[in-house]
């Protein structure tokens, strides 16, 4: 358990959920598994609300204004350091800084995620060997149907790129 403190995020719910199932079966990884993401949940709610009500206050505001930099220090480290260990070649490096620069340029909700299926759809075609296998691979019957679910999955945010939802539609009431 003292392992997953360390880890970031998905990391440590993995360790915390496998040492639960070790030690009490799908009971004891269920009970770990909330009892780690229970009080981060609960804080981000306390926290969501104490901004929705106090927000306009000026003490609050100058609190976030002191705290945004931070994060997003934090995020450019975490980026970074992902960065080093992820990108092996030049082809990487550059589907990273097109991704970088197009995420920048871009004031969309829906360039993240189209960022990302793009992305993956390049690093695909780039890096696909036909016949090759691997030992990180599954080889499965499944395994054509990843090029039409990729096509599939790109069409659909080119048509919520095409014909864009309005950001009303998304605002909390």
């Amino acid at each position: 358990i003292s392992l997953a403190s360390v880890l970031p995020g998905p990391m440590a719910v993995n360790v915390v959920s496998f040492v639960g199932y070790q030690l009490g079966g799908w009971k004891g990884a269920l009970v770990s598994v909330v009892a780690v993401i229970l009080p981060s949940f609960l804080l981000m709610i306390v926290l969501s609300h104490l901004y929705f009500e106090y927000g306009h206050l000026p003490a609050l505001n100058h609190f976030f204004a002191g705290m945004l930099p931070a994060v997003a220090a934090i995020i450019v480290n975490v980026g970074y350091n992902l960065g080093q260990k992820s990108i092996t070649d030049l082809k990487q490096l550059l589907i990273a800084l097109i991704a970088g620069i197009a995420s920048f340029v871009s004031k969309s909700y829906l360039t993240t995620s189209m960022i990302l299926v793009l992305s993956a759809g390049i690093g695909y075609f780039i890096y696909y060997q036909k016949g090759a296998t691997s030992k990180k691979t599954i080889s499965t019957s499944k395994k054509n149907r990843i090029p039409y679910t990729l096509f599939g999955v790109i069409g659909l945010f080119i048509i919520l790129g095409i014909f864009p939802v309005n950001d009303a539609t998304f605002k909390l009431q």
